[in-house]
């Protein structure tokens, strides 16, 4: 939701948790995505919202950019879904 309104998020997962993680990496948020089951990922995220905080600006900007990235394949979607129910709808005539 955040990301859909151009606030930068950072988000933290778990094993456990998958279809968020798996989000965050197509729309090209994969820096702001932390497994706290590797070690190596906890380390990286304190800097990581730290660096956030203090380029406001840069964060907000990929916000943006992911949520463009979503906005494009919704319509490209929505368009293949158009065209089915279009071509379903000559078939039932």
């Amino acid at each position: 939701m955040c990301i859909g309104h151009n606030i930068p998020a950072i988000l933290v997962r778990w094993e456990e948790q998958s279809t968020k993680g798996y989000m965050w990496n197509t729309i090209g948020l994969q820096e702001w995505l932390f497994d706290f089951d590797k070690a190596e990922d906890i380390k990286k995220y304190v800097p990581a919202v730290l660096f956030m905080a203090k380029n406001p600006a840069w964060a907000k900007a990929k916000a943006i950019k992911a949520r463009k990235f979503v906005e494009k394949k919704q319509k490209e979607t929505m368009k293949v879904v158009r065209m089915a129910c279009l071509k379903s709808m000559k078939k039932s005539h």
